[in-house]
């Protein structure tokens, strides 16, 4: 890879750790970045594999920082990071078995279907500084493990936006406040992203030329990002990343349809 192309990567590494530790949905940059940016014919698992690198130490980054500052239910993280965990060892061996030439167009639909989710639903990682009082019921958790075993697969398989349906599900499905749910949500989202390392490494899908200086990017993009949203808000971080979402689906676009 050429020292420039690889620099842009570092870059939108780096901007997807920002946009992570505030609201989830750093992929949606990430991983289009990548697909643009390996050559044609590069086998997807070899693409992801490389991402998730950088995004399993942005997110453990992230968790880190909002664990030192609030305290864990971690009868309300490590169930899930279990059902997290299974799925994204699925969705990566389905990954595995992906053929390119079909890989970037599903990537591009699946790129437009959760941008638009996430710009329709403009409650998702906005804040939700609520506290709602009361343990969730048994309905409500087995709920939830569902939609996350699924999650799971997805991530594994795929990735961009994970984040943000997580968090959303963690608050609307527990009825926890934005704080409960951000650091169990970014545990569950690593969870999710080690168990497709776990899958893809050993069978060599991994670029670590590349990934690594991604994964120091990302992790300094998580520390900056954590503190700018304490400085500038939600709202700000928001409308950052739907700008850049937008100029990357358009970019993903014209390279597709060119």
């Amino acid at each position: 890879m050429e020292p420039l192309t690889l620099a842009g990567l570092c870059a939108a590494a780096f901007a997807a750790g920002v946009i992570d530790a505030v609201a989830g949905g750093g992929g949606l940059l990430q991983v289009p970045a990548a697909f643009l940016a390996f050559p044609a014919g590069t086998l997807p698992a070899t693409v992801i594999g490389t991402c998730k690198v950088s995004s399993f130490t942005g997110m453990m980054t992230a968790a880190s920082r909002y664990a030192r500052s609030h305290a864990l239910d971690w009868r309300l993280i490590f169930p899930y990071a279990l059902v997290g965990f299974a799925g994204g060892l699925l969705g990566a061996f389905l990954l595995t078995k992906a053929r390119p030439e079909w890989m970037r167009p599903l990537m591009l639909v699946i790129l437009i279907v959760v941008a638009l989710y996430t710009f329709l639903r403009r409650d998702v990682g906005g804040g939700y500084e609520e506290k709602v009082s009361g343990p969730p019921s048994r309905t409500r958790r087995i709920a939830l493990g569902a939609a996350i075993g699924l999650v799971g697969i997805y991530t594994g398989f795929f990735g961009p936006g994970a984040g943000s349906v997580l968090l959303f599900l963690y608050v609307r499905v527990l009825r926890v406040g934005f704080l409960d749910a951000s650091a169990g949500v970014k545990l569950v989202n690593s969870a999710m992203d080690l168990a497709a390392l776990v899958q893809l490494a050993p069978r060599g899908h991994i670029v670590w030329v590349v990934s690594v200086p991604m994964a120091v990017c990302n992790v300094l993009g998580s520390v900056i990002g954590a503190r700018l949203a304490i400085a500038r808000g939600n709202a700000f971080i928001r409308r950052c990343f739907m700008t850049v979402v937008v100029c990357v689906l358009l970019r993903l676009a014209w390279d597709l349809f060119k």
